[in-house]
């Protein structure tokens, strides 16, 4: 038998092991998803360039430049959807992460109540800011460098069957505020998804504070 002492110990030796681990896992996903939105913006400005220099060289090429130009966009923008993705599950494990820190801070509030004052993060699992109002410059970074290659692919295909810059102008910005909106409706119903999920799970809310 385990006296309530020692388990008491044992659980608080528990609690910090797994702050520890959440902790860990929240700076490696910042780390990752700074990491993949680099990678993108490195990739898209190397082709970009490349496209760029091809334009200078085409008339020596065998080769329509808007073929090129529709398959290099495709390219960058399946490396961009993906890191999307990606940075859209990052904030909603971010969520996650914090609710559970949330949750030992309780344990620790519960057992000795004085501590709270010093605490500067929350000490309840209620849904965070991730997914009530997300806004995450990465994603709003990645979100507008792929809607803007979508919409110039689009411009480039419309220009395939209409010519003329004004068309493929309108056809641009309509295209990429159309996309902008797109990503942007995805998103928000991934996070309200999670954001009404994590309602149902909250077992400590937030401590209304009392006037004495």
């Amino acid at each position: 038998m385990i006296d309530e002492n020692n388990a008491n110990e044992a659980s608080v030796r528990f609690l910090l092991a797994e702050f520890a681990n959440v902790e860990s896992e929240r700076l490696r996903l910042k780390s990752e998803a700074i990491q993949r939105l680099n990678f993108f913006l490195t990739v898209t400005s190397a082709v970009l360039g490349g496209l760029l220099l091809f334009t200078q060289f085409k008339s020596t090429i065998n080769v329509k430049f808007e073929y090129v130009a529709i398959i290099a966009l495709g390219f960058l923008s399946i490396i961009g959807w993906q890191t999307f993705r990606f940075v859209v599950q990052r904030d909603i494990n971010t969520d996650l992460i914090l609710r559970a820190g949330g949750r030992i801070r309780r344990f620790f509030v519960d057992n000795d109540p004085a501590i709270k004052p010093y605490l500067m993060w929350e000490d309840h699992d209620e849904p965070t800011g991730y997914v009530l109002k997300n806004d995450s410059a990465i994603r709003r970074t990645n979100q507008t460098t792929l809607a803007l290659l979508l919409s110039l692919m689009v411009g480039i295909i419309v220009s395939l069957f209409l010519d003329g810059l004004l068309i493929f102008s309108v056809v641009g910005l309509f295209s990429f505020v159309g996309m902008l909106m797109g990503l942007e409706a995805f998103a928000g119903r991934r996070f309200r998804k999670i954001a009404f999920k994590a309602q149902d799970e909250i077992l400590h809310p937030k401590k209304v504070a009392t006037d004495r």
